[in-house]
């Protein structure tokens, strides 16, 4: 269910995108035309253009950030049930002595 939702979530922000490129793209026609004809309300524009910018830059990281979690919280889930699978990754053997080589290696330094 979390899946559903969580898609519905993604495309209604592609939709979004794909609405503001389009806005974008009259905009920047309309920020051509007053740069030429009316320079006060080509600065309005410009401002309206940053105040927007950070609004959405801000909007997508916090969404980007939610996915990014989601996906870590899944990958974290997947991976612990693929541990789980296999007998032998859920318990590795502990070596409780050193090697001999290592104990070779001790002795030759000495």
């Amino acid at each position: 269910m979390d899946q559903k939702i969580s898609n519905k979530r993604f495309f209604f922000y592609r939709k979004l995108d794909f609405a503001m490129n389009v806005v974008t793209f009259f905009y920047l026609i309309a920020l051509f035309y007053s740069l030429i004809y009316w320079f006060t309300f080509f600065v309005w524009l410009v401002r309206a253009a940053l105040l927007l910018a950070l609004v959405m830059g801000i909007i997508e990281t916090i969404q980007g950030n939610r996915f990014a979690r989601q996906y870590r919280e899944r990958d974290t889930y997947y991976h612990q049930l693929n541990q789980h699978d296999s007998p032998l990754k859920v318990n590795p053997p502990q070596r409780t002595s050193p090697s001999s080589s290592s104990v070779k290696r001790k002795q030759g330094a000495v």
